[in-house]
């Protein structure tokens, strides 16, 4: 009989989503029979990709926010029924493997099945630095780890009434529930920065899904131009507020001669002309293709998106865990970061007063003058092209028959 695999990716962001996409695809193709458990309102959007979706509760629901919150844990009763809906579905799939996407409940559902998690690594608990901040000691960042370290003590409670009533162990730290028997880290050393790993953490470099190309509009009729400084604006959650936004743009028009501007699905927008183009959508090779700069928020994928195609990124994060991947960037000389030194972001309408646009302006117009990116870019570039994460995965999954 086929092997079944069931995937739960969390879906409070199409990221992990299309991660998950991208993992099903791998595995059917090896000969797997591949499962997604996904929120409701993901459901439509995600069958349109795999044939086999089925509908899971997920934490993020009932705050509707896109990043881990209080309002994420606070309901030990809801905590619960994302764990039972979870155990129906293993129930009624009966896979020999579990795979989790920066998901918390399959920890406790998937019982005696194996389990691969899938996350960043500053997003497990053998991370050395504090999600937001580096090594340097400062008043933000001993403010930053009280409020993470009570934050996540407070929602393990929540999964510790779960595991309690199957007579599980309890956690200390809700990150532990993220331990899967096999990780795998989306990312490579020379950025991520781990310490030496044990024998079931792997590195296997960024995870993509070929769909954003396909949905995403070419930026036809541009071209690559080194006569002409283009910027890249992938606003992503950045452009829920407009007036965030639009200043963002009146910066980058200042310094840049074209400018792209990519708004997702909340943002809105469809503009074009000779200097400015705005789509929901735009490839992301074809954006990144003719970009000098990519200004974004800093997710692990648009990041390493744009290194995949020698591009440097200016991070203007929206939760600690962008910062601390704008930080890695900035160190591996591939990138800056704007640090806003505000404690938990997630909301645009913080940076209306909060981000120094000066500064912002400042960075841009370095980034745009300054060729040492370029050459860190590449030196990265030709690292992640020789990145087998496909067959990496595809092999550590096949090793927990």
């Amino acid at each position: 009989m086929m092997n079944r695999v069931l995937i739960f990716p969390n879906t409070h962001t199409l990221s992990h989503l299309a991660r998950a996409l991208a993992v099903g695809d791998w595995l059917d193709g090896a000969g797997w029979e591949s499962h997604l458990g996904v929120s409701a309102l993901r459901l439509e959007w995600a069958a349109q990709f795999h044939p086999r979706c089925h509908v899971v509760s997920e934490l993020w629901e009932p705050s509707g926010t896109p990043h881990p919150c209080v309002r994420w844990f606070h309901d030990a009763n809801h905590v619960t029924k994302c764990v039972d809906s979870q155990e129906r579905l293993i129930r009624s799939i009966s896979p020999s493997l579990i795979v989790g996407i920066f998901d918390f409940p399959s920890a406790v559902s998937a019982g005696n099945i194996p389990r691969l998690s899938i996350n960043g690594g500053c997003m497990l608990p053998l991370y050395p630095g504090v999600l937001g901040y580096d090594a340097t000691p400062s008043s933000q960042q001993t403010l930053q780890k009280k409020v993470l370290e009570r934050f996540w003590a407070f929602a393990g409670q929540s999964f510790n009434t779960a595991l309690c009533a199957r007579k599980q162990e309890p956690v200390s730290s809700v990150l532990d529930l993220l331990v899967g028997d096999v990780n795998l880290i989306y990312e490579i050393d020379e950025i991520c920065r781990l310490p030496s790993l044990s024998p079931n953490y792997h590195m296997v470099g960024p995870i993509a899904w070929d769909g954003w190309e396909k949905m995403g509009e070419r930026v036809s009729p541009w071209q690559r131009d080194d006569s002409k400084r283009t910027v890249y604006l992938n606003c992503g959650s950045l452009a829920r507020n407009g007036r965030v936004r639009a200043r963002i743009m009146e910066v980058c028009l200042r310094h840049c001669d074209r400018l792209l501007v990519s708004t997702g699905l909340n943002g809105g927008g469809d503009v074009k002309s000779d200097r400015v183009q705005i789509r929901p959508f735009l490839s992301p090779a074809g954006a990144t293709a003719v970009a000098d700069v990519v200004v974004c928020a800093g997710g692990v994928g648009a990041c390493y998106t744009n290194l995949l195609h020698g591009v440097p990124s200016l991070v203007v994060p929206m939760q600690p865990e962008q910062e601390t991947n704008g930080i890695n960037l900035e160190r591996a000389g591939c990138g800056r970061v704007l640090r806003a030194n505000l404690v938990f972001l997630g909301d645009p309408r913080q940076y209306e007063e909060s981000l120094d646009y000066g500064y912002l302006e400042e960075t841009l117009r370095e980034m745009l003058a300054t060729q040492y990116l370029d050459r860190q870019c590449e030196q990265i570039r030709q690292l992640l092209v020789k990145c087998r994460t496909r067959e990496m995965v595809i092999d550590l999954a096949g090793s927990l028959q």
